[in-house]
């Protein structure tokens, strides 16, 4: 009997042993260490402009109401 599940668990296993993460690790711990070193008004600007990147997601028009 053929069963799925089987064969694509061996072979996700197979294709993600060729798969290296050490890359995206090393970019974000060098991010973070740079968002460390930041002073308080840098990191407040940031804040700042990111809530302002992300204002017209938060909100939802609903029957001409914003909601």
């Amino acid at each position: 009997m053929f069963c799925w599940r089987h064969s694509f668990t061996s072979s996700l296993k197979t294709h993600m042993s060729f798969c290296s993460y050490r890359g995206n690790l090393v970019m974000f711990q060098s991010e973070k260490e740079k968002k460390k070193q930041l002073s308080k008004e840098d990191k407040k600007a940031l804040q700042e402009e990111k809530l302002k990147q992300e204002e017209k997601y938060m909100w939802a028009i609903v029957d001409g109401v914003k909601e």
